[in-house]
């Protein structure tokens, strides 16, 4: 009886030790830990400049403009922090184009998320180039200025 209840509470401190172990954290800085290799493709890019200017969530809805790659269908979809956006993309090396971009109509309340959803959709077609750098991603033109700056989580999508 003392070796069976000596052995469960053996366990029972495994458990509660390994669920106390710490983790890293979900980093969304370009500052986060290189140690993964992040790649373009299944992931959700969430714009944190547009033409060197910080982009704040929209306060009504909370989004973001985002961005996610299929490798497979060479699409794009994702947000422009108000409507959703799509389309199709083509990439070879660092060069990245952007097809004509679909988008939902809904009505953005306020002129800073029109103005949002315009910048944003001006910097996509406008977009030549792209560098990936740990977890921030750039979309460049092609004089090489930095149109969006966007971040991702350590987590791909599934």
């Amino acid at each position: 009886m003392l070796k069976t209840l000596l052995t469960s509470c053996t366990l029972a401190v495994a458990v509660v030790m390994t669920g106390c172990a710490t983790t890293d954290s979900l980093q969304t800085s370009p500052q986060a830990s290189q140690k993964e290799s992040i790649g373009l493709y299944n992931r959700t890019w969430i714009a944190t400049q547009i033409n060197d200017v910080e982009v704040k969530s929209n306060d009504l809805s909370g989004k973001r403009p985002a961005i996610q790659f299929d490798a497979e269908e060479k699409r794009f979809f994702g947000a422009d922090g108000c409507n959703q956006i799509r389309g199709s993309f083509e990439s070879q090396g660092s060069i990245l184009r952007l097809g004509p971009i679909a988008s939902t109509m809904m009505a953005c309340i306020g002129n800073d998320n029109s103005t949002l959803s315009r910048q944003y959709a001006n910097a996509l077609a406008s977009t030549t180039n792209y560098e990936l750098k740990g977890h921030e991603l750039k979309f460049l033109d092609a004089s090489g200025r930095v149109l969006v700056t966007f971040v991702t989580v350590i987590q791909p999508l599934p």
